[in-house]
């Protein structure tokens, strides 16, 4: 093999479009010699004096962070090692093309404040308290426990068990113990604006990164919420005022001291930070139940990538859903969390070691050790599912119809900061998972017979090789489902349980039963198990919200 002795630098986006950048590059011998390139413009043709070992590049460009690696050639083995994976490098004789994607994601900002700081008790959706950045402790997020073991059940692919059973075996289980301290991380990031202006456009993104996955294609899942509404979430408008993405409200019921017109820090919500956190770690433990429903590929530190993002809730105008009901769109909020955890070495292809996220004041940094790696660049092949839930439908069913119409970039998001061709969202989405889809008005998302979602789903699995899997109650269907969807329903009398239906075809499954099957007598619930039954009493909008707990795992089955 040639020896290296010219380096073609370039500078990409996180989709691989190259962009303008500038860098200082020094190449060097350890401390024999040096050589110093400043401020070159790229692409940029660099020299390497024969017996080099090491290039430094510090690369730059407008609206994207900047990058600082280290690449070490060892010449006896003409190989080449990269302190940040998510670059490439192309040999061809004695040329080196190296290629440094740049990204618009970055960790968001920390705060570590007392849970007994006081703040005023109007704290609420429309005078939230501003902190200004995430609020962590010394061990980690707040509200996020990654170290307590979970016994987590998941339905069979077949799930009928005996409807008369007052418990759970109504249904037929499996059940695994998960822990994911030793799996991975969970990460709070700011994708969009770098400048870190209180109005810059940006979305907060919640993030679980496991330490590797098996293969070439990583395992993404993309989490699409339910609307964020009043008095729940404090409403802004753009540009932002600071009530998205860090504003905290009292939680119902928080104890006021009347004396200071004052709460505790501690009986607060921080709520787009929670959103993300609560589906994925909390009450709905989305992550947990992908481990227990895939054991045979999601084991020790391999594991899914799953991306939620946290939508803010304009005045007047509602969640803002956009760029992500596009395809690019989303596709690029993929790319770029990939490129994230590649270029920090959080979630590498069957490596081994892992990293662990720590705070210190207002910084968050990484711990650990990582086998050295070569230039891997970012993944471009990924196995992308996406999951929804109640009204989180809505933008989907858009994402489905905008890839199948070519539809143009959402206005107010340039193309090229947000964009860009890409197949996250296109080719690489071979998964559907719809969990109690349904939006008002008029039911938007009901798979009945010849309705748009009935359509849109039809179309979307016209494609080889995807699957859907739809998993509802009567809240987002209460006649049957569409006969162009799957047909052939097994549906056994209903019994004391209430009643159920499951059916599959090639490419879609289907569950459905009544809220009742999500009630049990409190008894029927074992110590420390998850999900739990909800109560006798639930009310309809309870047994929908409970039904998310049970179907992600449902639909993850293969």
């Amino acid at each position: 093999m040639a020896e290296p002795t010219q380096l073609v630098l370039t500078v990409a986006n996180a989709v691989g479009v190259p962009i303008a950048a500038t860098a200082d590059v020094l190449v060097r011998r350890g401390a024999e010699w040096s050589h110093n390139h400043p401020g070159l413009s790229l692409p940029s043709t660099i020299p390497l004096p024969a017996g080099f070992i090491q290039v430094t590049i510090d690369a730059t460009a407008a609206d994207h962070g900047e990058e600082r690696l280290t690449l070490t050639y060892f010449a006896d083995q003409g190989r080449w090692e990269a302190s940040n994976p998510s670059c490439t490098i192309d040999t061809q004789d004695s040329l080196v093309n190296v290629t440094v994607p740049l990204g618009r994601i970055r960790f968001a900002p920390v705060v570590m404040l007392s849970d007994d700081l006081r703040v005023p008790a109007t704290a609420s959706a429309v005078q939230p308290f501003q902190p200004g950045a995430v609020l962590v402790t010394q061990q980690g997020y707040r509200t996020i426990n990654l170290d307590v073991e979970e016994r987590v059940r998941v339905l069979s692919a077949k799930a009928i068990g005996d409807p008369n059973s007052p418990g759970w075996d109504r249904f037929r289980w499996n059940e695994q113990r998960v822990k994911l301290s030793d799996r991975g991380n969970w990460l709070v990031l700011e994708y969009g604006d770098m400048t870190g202006q209180l109005g810059a456009l940006r979305h907060v993104v919640g993030v679980w990164a496991p330490h590797t996955y098996t293969g070439d294609a990583p395992p993404v899942v993309v989490q699409i919420t339910p609307n964020t509404r009043l008095p729940y979430y404090p409403s802004d408008r753009l540009p932002y005022t600071g009530a998205y993405p860090y504003g905290c409200v009292a939680a119902p019921g928080a104890a006021v001291d009347k004396a200071t017109s004052t709460v505790a820090l501690r009986d607060c919500r921080q709520a787009y930070v929670e959103l993300p956190a609560n589906r994925s770690l909390g009450q709905y433990k989305v992550v947990y139940q992908l481990y227990a429903a895939r054991p045979d590929i999601f084991d020790g530190p391999h594991g899914p990538i799953v991306i939620t993002p946290s939508p803010p809730l304009i005045a007047g105008v509602g969640p803002l859903r956009s760029p992500f009901d596009h395809p690019e769109g989303l596709g690029r909020l993929v790319a770029e969390v990939l490129r994230f955890l590649v270029a920090h070495k959080l979630t590498l292809p069957n490596a081994v070691g892992g990293l662990s996220v720590r705070f210190k004041g207002s910084t968050a940094y990484l711990s650990g050790t990582r086998p050295a790696s070569p230039a891997i660049g970012v993944p471009t092949k990924t196995l992308t599912t996406l999951l929804c839930h109640s009204a989180g439908v809505v933008p989907v069913m858009s994402l489905a119809n905008n890839l199948a119409n070519r539809a143009t970039f959402p206005r107010g998001f340039p193309r090229a900061l947000w964009g860009g061709k890409n197949d996250y969202c296109d080719a690489n989405w071979t998964n559907l998972w719809v969990v109690d889809g349904v939006a008002s008005p008029g039911g938007i998302g009901v798979p009945s017979a010849g309705s748009p979602a009935a359509r849109t789903w039809k179309t979307w699995l016209g494609r080889r090789g995807r699957r859907a899997v739809l998993v509802y109650t009567p809240s987002g269907l209460g006649g049957p489902i569409a006969p162009e969807l799957i047909s052939g329903i097994t549906a056994p009398p209903a019994g004391k349980a209430g009643n159920i239906e499951e059916g599959a075809s090639q490419n879609v499954r289907w569950l459905r039963m009544s809220y009742t099957y999500l009630r049990a007598d409190p008894s029927q619930n074992p110590a420390d198990l998850r999900p739990a039954f909800g109560g006798l009493s639930d009310t309809a909008e309870q047994s929908h919200n409970k039904i998310y707990e049970f179907g992600v795992g449902y639909a993850a089955r293969p």
